[in-house]
């Protein structure tokens, strides 16, 4: 976990307006995922845009997702 916030946080040094990641909390313990979370609404509330490829839930202000080949909530 250490080695992914350490990724993740110099990624966001930029502070990049879009942040593209691949299953970000895959694999990670319910604190590292926790503070993961933390840092990406950090810079969402900054107004960057956050976008995530998952297979489990990431809070967000938006979510849209691709099922089957068709975007849901894209609207």
């Amino acid at each position: 976990g250490i080695a992914r916030r350490a990724a993740l946080v110099r990624a966001l040094l930029g502070e990049p307006e879009i942040v593209l990641l691949d299953e970000p909390l895959a694999n990670l313990d319910t604190e590292s995922k926790a503070s993961i979370q933390d840092l990406l609404s950090e810079r969402a509330a900054a107004g960057a845009a956050i976008v995530v490829s998952s297979h489990e839930p990431v809070p967000s202000g938006r979510i849209i997702r691709l099922e089957r080949g068709t975007l849901e909530g894209a609207a």
